[in-house]
């Protein structure tokens, strides 16, 4: 998973890329931007799932880098991190659909969290983006599986598997 870290202070983007455990939270890749045209050429080259942005970057801002990202990729989380506690920075933000929005200064704890649950909601997705492209390729209605009971063991350990591939499975959990 790969989150984009976009602020005009080079000191807090090092202190996200110390200050958290991103292995841990399930990131593989950190990019760094210090404005938002660095972070449009980014994305224009590789996927990026999480964006945590500052709002105040001059000469644009991160509504509008959010704007931006919203007409041409799909998916992408994005988490305000941002000084700026005006109630119409907050409402801006949740009316273009923004993930989080995180006052700073902020423990790393709380930014650590907002990530957590933004990539629970990427593997959300994709498991949601899988199971459709499974679905469309047995043939059937979107949202109606087979009936649990005309399934056989196997049919229902390898649904078991694919609504849950991105968790560690054992055994005993598949048949159940």
């Amino acid at each position: 998973m790969t989150v984009l870290l976009v602020d005009d202070q080079i000191s807090i983007l090092s202190g996200l890329i110390s200050g958290l455990d991103w292995n841990n939270l399930g990131i593989t890749s950190i990019k760094t931007a210090d404005n938002a045209a660095q972070a449009k050429e980014i994305l224009r080259q590789e996927p990026v799932d999480i964006m945590l942005c500052d709002i105040e970057m001059p000469p644009t801002n991160g509504f509008a880098l959010l704007r931006w990202v919203q007409e041409r990729f799909s998916g992408v989380v994005c988490i305000f991190l941002t000084a700026h506690a005006e109630f119409e920075y907050a409402q801006e933000a949740v009316k273009l659909g923004s993930f989080d929005y995180i006052l700073q200064p902020a423990p790393y704890a709380e930014i650590e969290a907002a990530v957590e649950r933004a990539a629970c909601k990427v593997r959300e997705a994709e498991n949601e983006r899988r199971y459709s492209a499974y679905v469309q390729y047995r043939g059937e209605k979107d949202g109606e599986a087979p009936n649990r009971a005309e399934q056989t063991p196997v049919q229902r350990a390898m649904d078991y598997i694919r609504r849950n591939i991105d968790k560690d499975l054992s055994r005993a959990d598949i048949a159940e």
